[in-house]
């Protein structure tokens, strides 16, 4: 057999029901739902293990898989970059007391940001988030990353809320969360509309007054005005169709590729102002890259045809527009502008 090299492994849950798979997006190849093999070296060699053999670890390890009696981790309620951590860290305690990862792993992770999103693609299998987390906190533990990676992998994919997660043989993890997971950050945006995104002492939206469309077409805050003023268009007509904002609206279905990088940056921009605080053009820069996706996304929110009557979809996706356009207001009050209804 000739010696083939993978350049990554994609762990996925034990479980194949229809919650513990990942799911296919409307425009994405099929994800694999049946036991693949995956290298155990990840230095070329031709030896291949199936799924449930990668780790040599004891109980909690995904050659041992979860037992009946054992209660499973709970389901995130969101997919911040702050919530991500906290799953981070609870992964890490097990690990210690399986005895994978040192006693000083308890300290927890580096501090600053650890995960951003993924790179926009329009095509093939999108993930969620990555983070360079084994990479940067692996010398401190004394591990390489590749199996400080390996064991916060594993031990990902035994959360309900985790699809995937792939490992690079530098060390970084790639996250794919589960759909509703993906879309809590909806409700999230909903229940702060006032502060979402905003620190205590940014301007509040309600503090600038300019006439629409009176700056100039090359200003980048023109485009995130455009697009806000879109979003309230997108809402109003919506609505006058007969599409309903519901709390029980299945988020699930918002699973389009645009639809994906559009929850998981609106989930990102908090962090991402914050870090940049202090500096403008990065600030503008964050607010206009939300707006450009905006403006990608355009799956219809309300029956286009005669006689159509409302789906399920469409009160999804009137959620999402709702709350992307709460966002985008706050962050271009963030960044000192108004956010005009109509353009």
């Amino acid at each position: 057999m000739s010696r083939t090299h993978i350049p990554w492994v994609r762990l996925i849950p034990m479980s194949c029901d229809t919650t513990g798979c990942p799911r296919q997006d409307s425009n994405l190849r099929s994800r694999l739902r049946r036991a693949v093999l995956y290298p155990l070296s990840y230095g070329g060699g031709s030896h291949l293990r199936a799924l449930g053999e990668i780790s040599s670890s004891g109980a909690r390890s995904l050659n041992h898989p979860r037992g009946a009696g054992e209660r499973p981790a709970p389901r995130l309620a969101g997919m911040t970059p702050e919530q991500l951590r906290a799953l981070l860290v609870g992964v890490v305690e097990r690990a210690v007391r399986a005895g994978d990862l040192p006693e000083h792993a308890l300290a927890g992770p580096p501090d600053g940001p650890l995960f951003r999103p993924t790179d926009l693609r329009a095509a093939g299998v999108v993930a969620d988030w990555v983070t360079p987390v084994a990479q940067r906190w692996a010398p401190a533990l004394g591990l390489a990353p590749l199996a400080l990676a390996r064991v916060l992998a594993q031990g990902l994919t035994l959360d309900r809320s985790v699809a995937s997660v792939e490992v690079a043989p530098s060390g970084l993890l790639t996250i794919t969360l589960e759909d509703t997971v993906r879309g809590a950050v909806i409700a999230l945006v909903q229940a702060r509309q006032d502060d979402y995104a905003l620190e205590e002492s940014s301007p509040r939206p309600d503090q600038f007054a300019e006439t629409p469309g009176s700056r100039p077409p090359g200003d980048p805050v023109r485009v995130a005005q455009l697009a806000h003023a879109r979003l309230c268009r997108l809402v109003r007509t919506a609505e006058a169709a007969g599409v309903e904002r519901r709390g029980s609206a299945r988020l699930d279905v918002l699973a389009h590729v645009t639809e994906r990088h559009l929850l998981v940056a609106v989930a990102d921009l908090p962090q991402r102002l914050h870090t940049h605080e202090g500096d403008p053009a990065q600030q503008l820069r964050a607010v206009t890259d939300l707006a450009v996706l905006a403006d990608d996304w355009d799956h219809p929110v309300r029956p286009l045809a005669a006689g159509e009557s409302v789906r399920p979809e469409h009160a999804a996706r009137l959620a999402l527009a709702d709350t992307v356009r709460i966002v985008l207001r706050n962050g271009l009050a963030r960044v000192g502008a108004s956010a005009p209804e109509r353009m």
